[in-house]
């Protein structure tokens, strides 16, 4: 009994609600000018945040993303996220989603097939295993790192949970329907969308 207890708070946060930052509202850094951040951090933080809400990410699962995870259909600017460490995949048997570019011309900053191009381009390393969202030096960065970072760069308030909240308010905002949200968020009802 004691091992289930343990196993339903696995990975779970704080029963507060996260704080929503809007992804559309961050400016994402310019590579060109902007030094990337050190070590012990993520190189461009809020191209971290834009990222993980477009994915709908808890910080564990973007933390968690290697290279390989990331796919890019340069032909027909698709993306696809292979997220195989989440909270509700107790099994890891992972989970597939791809979305397309937005079709605005220019791209959106929350356009998924441009922010997923910039953080391939800026953020991770080399090769397959190397991490996604990489710190300065290109080594992998913490939950802990990540969060700090995004506090320390776009909101004092925000935890592991803000951008995967923030990103279901922006797909709602963007009248995505309720069977949509629940697919890319991995949802399997629509009362877990009210906690989010």
């Amino acid at each position: 009994l004691a091992m289930i207890k343990r196993a339903l708070r696995r990975d779970v946060g704080p029963d507060r609600r996260a704080i929503e930052v809007k992804p559309e509202e961050i400016t994402v850094e310019d590579p060109s000018v902007v030094a990337k951040i050190g070590k012990n951090a993520p190189a461009f933080p809020k191209m971290a945040y834009v990222f993980a809400a477009v994915w709908m990410l808890r910080s564990g699962e973007v933390v968690a993303l290697d290279n390989a995870n990331l796919d890019l259909d340069l032909d027909n600017k698709k993306v696809s996220l292979s997220v195989q460490k989440s909270k509700m995949d107790q099994g890891r048997k992972g989970i597939k989603r791809t979305l397309v570019c937005c079709g605005v011309k220019p791209c959106r900053s929350t356009c998924p097939w441009r922010i997923s191009v910039k953080v391939k381009t800026y953020m991770a390393g080399e090769g397959d295993r190397e991490p996604l969202i990489a710190d300065g030096s290109g080594d992998r960065v913490s939950r802990y790192q990540l969060v700090k970072a995004w506090a320390a760069n776009i909101d004092h308030g925000m935890s592991g949970h803000s951008a995967r909240r923030s990103g279901a308010m922006f797909y709602t905002r963007e009248k995505w329907s309720l069977a949509d949200l629940m697919l890319l968020g991995r949802w399997k009802s629509a009362a877990e969308i009210g906690r989010a």
